[in-house]
C-alpha cells in the first residue's frame, strides 16, 4: 500500500508489479493483495495493477525488451514495483538498456535496498522491512525460550517503511 500511495501521489496512474516468484507464494500474494487495496482505496481504475510473475532474471536484456517496450506504449505504465531487490536492479538495467530513464520516463521502486554495481543503493525508492530489526527480535525471543524456558507465542509487527531516494518521480506527459 505505502508503494501505490506514493506512486499514485506522483501522478501514476498505470502501475506494474513485477516479481521472480508466483503470485501464490505467500509475500507476493499479500503483497499484491495491498497493491489493489491501495489502488481501489485511492479510485484507481479496475486496470491500474498489471502484474508480472516470474520475471526471468537469468534471461538477456534483449529478451524483455519489446515485452517492457509494450508495456510502456501500448498499456500506458509509468510506474515499476519489484518485489525483490535483484528484480529491480535488472529492470533499471532494462530500462538503461531502452534509453529510459529513471525517473523521468519511468519510476521504479522496491522491497527492500538493491544492491547494485549499476547504481548506488541509495538511488532507489524502497520499503524498508527492517530486516535487521526483525532478526534482532526474533534472537531475543530464541534467547528468552532458551534462558528463561518461555514457551509462549509472542506476535510482533514490525511496521515496514517506505524510504523516497531518487528513482521515483512525477509523471511527466
Amino acid at each position: 500500500e505505502l508503494c501505490v500511495d506514493h506512486l499514485s501521489g506522483l501522478g501514476h496512474q498505470r502501475i506494474a508489479f513485477v516479481t521472480a516468484t508466483r503470485r501464490d507464494t505467500f509475500s507476493v500474494k499479500y503483497r499484491i493483495a495491498g497493491l489493489y487495496a491501495a489502488a481501489e482505496r485511492r479510485g484507481m481504475a479496475d486496470n491500474a495493477i498489471y502484474i508480472m510473475e516470474c520475471f526471468d532474471q537469468g534471461k538477456t536484456l534483449a529478451h524483455y525488451q519489446e515485452t517492457f517496450r509494450k508495456l510502456v506504449f501500448e498499456n500506458r505504465i509509468t510506474a515499476f514495483i519489484a518485489a525483490e531487490s535483484g528484480v529491480c536492479a535488472y529492470l533499471y538495467q532494462l530500462f538503461s538498456s531502452m534509453n529510459m530513464k529513471v525517473p523521468g520516463d519511468l519510476s521504479l521502486l522496491s522491497f527492500d535496498k538493491p544492491l547494485t554495481e549499476v547504481k548506488n543503493p541509495d538511488f532507489f525508492t524502497h520499503i524498508n522491512q527492517s530486516e535487521f530489526l526483525m532478526g534482532k527480535e526474533a534472537g531475543n525471543i530464541l534467547l528468552r525460550r532458551l534462558e528463561q524456558r518461555d514457551m509462549n507465542v509472542y506476535h510482533k509487527i514490525i511496521a515496514p517503511t517506505l524510504e523516497v531516494h531518487y528513482s521515483t518521480g512525477a509523471v511527466v506527459l
